[in-house]
């Protein structure tokens, strides 16, 4: 019996072949996950590019539509608009800005995914800086926040549009936020171009950057209606190099390396959607530098000083102590000449 015994092979694992089991499967692991990783990240930078491009189909079916026009804001001072809601008629509104802004609230009360009807008046609001996007929603009768506002990439403003449910009124307090209108917003940016004036005119007017990266300075030379320097009521026409200049591209780009680099970055490479409908990741630094163009066609240069937000997505500067992002070159946010100039590419017309 004892004989019997010993002459049966063991079913049982050693300590050390469980440890060369766990050490092979961690070495596997090791060797998949970054591959796997990789793999997301393409799809992740696939969906990216669709939703710019889609922004670029939107503009050229608004434009045949609408008589060459560049999506946008339409309604004035002092003229009637469609809406439902009191307090919005644009008629009431003090200036073009304003009925702008009535706008953009009638948008997000009507589009808004759950219903936030009650989505308060916002004080001095200029919509068409960062929200040029709520017009083509609204023109695609999309719904809001649409997931095409949002780069795939960009997991805050995921957590915002998935806690909008059921209570979208309590997201403001729950992050932070600086304002109702955040979870509305998008994270790409249409550029300057496609609602200002492509150069200031002699008595001046016109949109420039103001003192951080998230203002700005609005000078209409003149008050409501009157004015000669209405934002918007761009034409596609105007566009000079559709292949070269950009319509709208992420102020942050999410999709290269661990790093988010603000797109005044040198090493920032943002996914762009040019006026020919191309879609394409452009390294800033082959990109034009910025500046506005005045009545006599000289150049004054645009700058940027970058200011963190971390609650709004925007990180500390990624250099050191992050001062050195003051004083950025505007690039693609203030292209020279506006419609009519170069962003990426061979020759930049005015310099």
């Amino acid at each position: 019996m004892f004989s019997f015994l010993r002459g049966r092979a063991s079913k049982a694992f050693t300590l050390i072949e469980l440890l060369v089991v766990v050490a092979i499967i961690a070495l596997l692991v090791a060797v998949l996950l970054p591959g796997l990783a990789e793999a997301r990240r393409a799809a992740r930078q696939i969906q990216n590019i669709a939703n710019i491009a889609n922004y670029g189909t939107g503009c050229s079916a608004y434009a045949a539509e609408f008589k060459d026009l560049i999506w946008g804001y339409t309604w004035r001072a002092g003229f009637a608009a469609p809406t439902r809601f009191p307090g919005l008629n644009p008629a009431g509104a003090t200036n073009d800005v304003q009925a702008a802004a009535f706008q953009a609230v009638d948008i997000i009360r009507r589009r808004s995914n759950p219903t936030y009807e009650s989505f308060p008046i916002q004080p001095n609001w200029i919509p068409h800086v960062s929200y040029s996007h709520l017009p083509v929603i609204d023109y695609l009768t999309g719904r809001l926040p649409e997931p095409m506002i949002r780069s795939p990439f960009d997991r805050l403003r995921q957590e915002w549009a998935e806690a909008l449910f059921p209570d979208p009124a309590s997201v403001r307090a729950r992050f932070n936020l600086p304002s109702e209108r955040a979870p509305y917003s998008s994270s790409y940016q249409i550029v300057s171009a496609t609602y200002t004036r492509d150069k200031f005119g002699a008595s001046g007017g016109s949109l420039i950057q103001g003192e951080t990266s998230n203002q700005y300075l609005y000078d209409p030379a003149g008050a409501g209606r009157t004015s000669r320097w209405r934002l918007g009521s761009r034409k596609l026409s105007d566009v000079k190099f559709p292949s070269q200049k950009i319509q709208i591209m992420e102020d942050i780009a999410r999709h290269v390396g661990k790093v988010n680099y603000f797109f005044t970055h040198q090493f920032s490479q943002p996914t762009c959607g040019f006026f020919d409908g191309s879609v394409r990741a452009v390294p800033t630094r082959n990109v034009n530098r910025g500046g506005y163009l005045t009545a006599n066609n000289a150049v004054s240069r645009a700058f940027i000083n970058y200011e963190a937000s971390p609650t709004l997505g925007y990180d500390i500067w990624p250099d050191s102590s992050g001062l050195r992002g003051q004083g950025r070159d505007g690039f693609h946010r203030w292209t020279v000449g506006g419609l009519s100039g170069i962003d990426a590419g061979s020759g930049e017309p005015y310099r």
